[in-house]
C-alpha cells in the first residue's frame, strides 16, 4: 500500500513539474510586458518587474488598431460560418437524398481536394480577386474562406 502512495506521489511531482515547465514560458512573457522599457533591456532576466507599466498593452489597443482588427476577425468568421454551414447542409442534404450513388464519389473527391496545399492557390486567388475588384475587402475574403470550408463541410 505504501508503494502504491510513493509511485502516486512521484508521478504528481512529475507532472506538477511537466506543467510548470509548460506554463513558465508564458508566465515570463505576460510579466515582461508589463515591465517598463528601461527594465526589459537593462536586465532582462529579472523576474517581477520594480515598476508595473501597461505602456504597451496601450500602444497595442489603442495606437496600432487592435479593436478594428478584432471587429474585421469577427465579422468575417461569423459570415464564413453561417454561409459555409448554411450552403454545405443544403449541398450534403441534396447529394444524398437525390443522388446516393455519386455522393460516395463526390465525397471521395472532395476529399482529394485537400491533398494540395493551398499556398498553391495564393497566386490564382490574388488574380482573380484582383480582376474582380475584391482585393482588401471583407467579401473577398469572405469568398477564399468558404472556398475552402465549403469542400470539408460537405464531405
Amino acid at each position: 500500500m505504501r508503494k502504491k502512495y510513493f509511485a502516486s506521489f512521484i508521478s504528481h511531482i512529475y507532472l506538477l513539474l511537466l506543467c510548470f515547465f509548460a506554463i513558465f514560458p508564458l508566465l515570463w512573457i505576460i510579466i515582461s510586458s508589463i515591465k517598463g522599457k528601461g527594465e526589459l533591456t537593462g536586465n532582462p532576466t529579472a523576474f517581477l518587474p520594480k515598476v508595473v507599466t501597461l505602456e504597451y498593452y496601450r500602444h497595442v489597443i489603442f495606437d496600432l488598431g487592435f479593436i478594428v482588427n478584432i471587429r474585421n476577425s469577427v465579422i468575417i468568421s461569423i459570415a464564413t460560418t453561417a454561409i459555409a454551414i448554411t450552403i454545405s447542409a443544403l449541398a450534403a442534404y441534396g447529394i444524398v437524398r437525390f443522388f446516393p450513388k455519386i455522393g460516395n464519389i463526390l465525397s471521395k473527391v472532395l476529399v482529394t481536394t485537400y491533398i494540395f496545399p493551398p499556398i498553391l492557390l495564393a497566386i490564382p486567388y490574388s488574380i482573380v480577386m484582383a480582376k474582380l475588384g475584391l482585393t482588401n475587402t471583407r467579401i473577398g475574403l469572405v469568398l477564399v474562406y468558404l472556398s475552402f470550408s465549403i469542400p470539408y463541410a460537405v464531405w
